[in-house]
């Protein structure tokens, strides 16, 4: 008989699948595997034959992200949660995804865009957004994502960053866009408790397409963003405290967007080279 060996899971199941199982955490309010799996899987808990309680015990595996939960079960938490199926399915782990081609991206991944994003990308007619799909994407257009932050908005720059490299194009305003809205998306919940994950996630699958940008990426690079989300998280904190911003997630965002185009921001910033002109 040969020897099996398991595939090796890959760090983009690692990371979602915590990710989806923080998300669910975070909405639940709970504090412990245990405490999640007595609302979402009520059954899990049983006796046996001998009236020893007993229950399944999986969630420590999903919060360690070691594999993937089932279909039903994504289904049971979306029932609790609402929005916990969308982030573990959405696109952008397609996106980041190197054994998928640039043009099944353009073809298939887009489409699944957020409206607002899809304005974005497409050129505009007399019903708003066409079927043609831009060029490049302008220092305006990058600005209009970034103030939407989101995991759509990323996945745009994502797509035209891979586009970029295609052609032999110039990439260090793309990055520094990822970049920026990296950090305004790891200023939230659940993604700040994997913020070092998620950039380390980025830098490998997306930045290190690029020769001369991996070769400005190191531990030091990861470690510089995780404080500088804890830096801006700060920043909105104190604006906040102000009254210089609104309690909305667009506000926010739009805010954190603004402080990240600001010369006295970025001396703030560890590592701030990397959101400098020229600088990948």
């Amino acid at each position: 008989m040969k020897n099996t060996k398991m595939k090796k899971r890959s760090e983009l199941d690692i990371v979602r699948v915590s990710l989806w199982y923080w998300y669910i955490r975070v909405n639940l309010s709970k504090n412990s595997d245990y405490q999640i799996e007595k609302v979402i899987e009520p059954d899990a808990f049983n006796k046996n034959k001998y009236g020893d309680a007993y229950h399944n015990n999986k969630w420590r595996g999903y919060r360690l992200g070691k594999h993937t939960p089932s279909p039903i079960l994504i289904s049971q938490a979306e029932s609790h949660v609402q929005g916990s199926s969308m982030l573990l399915k959405h696109t952008l782990w397609q996106v980041m995804n190197n054994s998928i081609s640039i043009e099944s991206l353009l073809s298939d991944e887009l489409r699944n865009l957020s409206w607002e994003v899809q304005r974005i990308l497409y050129k505009a007619n007399k019903y708003d957004c066409g079927s043609t799909l831009v060029t490049h994407l302008s220092k305006r257009k990058l600005r209009q994502l970034e103030c939407l932050a989101g995991l759509d908005a990323l996945a745009a720059q994502i797509i035209f960053f891979k586009l970029a490299v295609q052609r032999e194009e110039d990439t260090s305003a793309l990055s520094q866009s990822i970049y920026r809205t990296s950090l305004i998306i790891c200023t939230e919940l659940p993604f700040f408790n994997y913020r070092e994950h998620f950039i380390s996630l980025v830098n490998w699958n997306v930045f290190s397409l690029v020769s001369s940008t991996k070769e400005g990426w190191g531990k030091s690079t990861v470690y510089n963003f995780s404080k500088n989300v804890k830096i801006l998280i700060n920043l909105l904190l104190a604006m906040e405290d102000k009254g210089k911003v609104g309690i909305t997630r667009k506000e926010s965002v739009r805010a954190l967007s603004n402080l990240l185009h600001e010369t006295r921001v970025l001396n703030l910033l560890d590592g701030s080279n990397v959101l400098k002109k020229d600088a990948m």
